[in-house]
């Protein structure tokens, strides 16, 4: 059994780092040195997850092109399991321009249409799975959309936790659907600008209230450097991020949902999942890129540690994590 399933279309960053700021304007021209090839997107999560210890299942379509050989090569490489992704002739790969700034900021360039195929052996697929991770991307075409939708409906019945990622495309997600995921959502994991759009409100407590009343789960808001806001069973709780340099926020994000998925399905407890994943987020910060770039298990020690989070000896000397229960001891934060 996996830990998860990802129902997504896979993609590649080309990651393109600017010497000067964005925006770029017309008829001016921005040098450059490099263009760097990454996995991309829904592979920030499963190399997060898997870095971790946590095995995600993605499940989608590639083309037969280099990018798609591109993908499956770097995605067997870091040990993901690769057997539902399968090699669509004619299909070109999608593909996301990155723009990074010598600020660290990031804007995309991007392909959105995905391509998803009916799964005849869905009802088995859940069956061998603990939980079901879902982007709101999946959700914007009717005609892809009802094999996700269907996969939520089985999940819910099987008992299957649901991790559900809104995006930043809100408005163009059917509102039936939108309401009926949120219903079925064990976490719904978004930054504070997508909780804005999905509640029509300013605050990120106030977001994450409003979001909270239509969905019996947790709703985990992600605030950059401010952290985390976690709204549960009627209360919100803030978490506070780390305190690193900052590179690229490109896949910071994707970052943080993966190291929180392998973090509540580890059972830990609220504070542990929410310092963990602001961890994993400002690890990624501080490494320019995406896919490959994804912070390590030693690398995220480090923030843990440097931020006032003891990390057992045993767990270090392991190299993986077990039983966690992490609190922040502001008094020991590295002044390094």
């Amino acid at each position: 059994m996996v830990d998860s399933v990802f129902l997504t279309f896979p993609l590649v960053d080309m990651t393109v780092p600017l010497d000067g700021e964005l925006p770029v304007r017309a008829g001016t021209t921005t040098p450059i040195r490099t263009v760097v090839n990454e996995p991309g997107g829904p592979a920030n999560i499963l190399i997060a997850a898997r870095r971790m210890g946590c095995s995600i299942l993605p499940v989608g379509l590639v083309g037969d092109d280099y990018y798609g050989s591109f993908l499956l090569d770097a995605y067997r490489r870091e040990g993901i399991d690769t057997s539902r992704l399968k090699v669509r002739p004619g299909l070109e790969t999608r593909k996301v321009l990155v723009l990074v700034d010598r600020n660290g900021q990031h804007a995309y360039i991007s392909m959105l249409e995905g391509a998803f195929e009916p799964l005849p052996d869905l009802e088995d697929l859940m069956a061998s799975t603990r939980s079901l991770c879902l982007s709101g991307y999946m959700l914007m075409d009717r005609g892809t959309g009802s094999e996700i939708m269907r996969a939520v409906r089985l999940a819910r019945k099987l008992g299957r936790a649901v991790f559900f990622d809104p995006g930043p495309l809100i408005p163009q997600i059917p509102a039936d659907w939108m309401d009926e995921v949120l219903a079925s959502s064990d976490a719904v994991i978004l930054n504070d600008e997508e909780a804005r759009l999905l509640s029509g409100l300013e605050g990120v407590e106030e977001g994450a209230r409003a979001i909270g009343a239509r969905t019996a789960g947790r709703v985990v808001v992600k605030a950059g450097p401010g952290g985390c806001h976690i709204w549960e069973d009627g209360a919100g709780y803030w978490y506070p991020g780390f305190s690193v340099p900052l590179v690229d926020t490109t896949g910071a994000g994707d970052s943080f949902l993966g190291a929180y998925i392998f973090a509540a399905l580890s059972g830990w407890d609220r504070e542990t999942v929410a310092l963990f994943s602001n961890a994993m987020g400002a690890a990624m910060v501080s490494k320019r890129g995406s896919g490959t770039q994804v912070p390590t298990f030693g690398e995220l020690v480090k923030v843990l540690e440097d931020g006032g989070c003891a990390v057992p000896a045993e767990t270090r000397r392991r190299g993986r994590f077990g039983a966690l229960t992490l609190r922040r001891e502001l008094d020991n934060i590295s002044k390094a």
